[in-house]
């Protein structure tokens, strides 16, 4: 079962990106070039997961 995320720190600054894919490979790959951007990036597997 996934577990809520943790809160970010506050202050970060960063703009926060939540990426929502059933499929691995696509979903690494979003986060990771949303990362890349300067995003803080969450990441869900379905719409049941991202809503924690």
């Amino acid at each position: 079962m996934d577990l809520p995320a943790p809160p970010a720190p506050h202050g970060d600054g960063r703009p926060l990106a939540l990426v929502v894919e059933s499929e691995t490979g696509p979903r690494i790959e979003t986060a990771d070039r949303l990362a890349g951007a300067g995003f803080e990036v969450l990441e869900a597997w379905n719409a049941q997961s991202a809503l924690l």
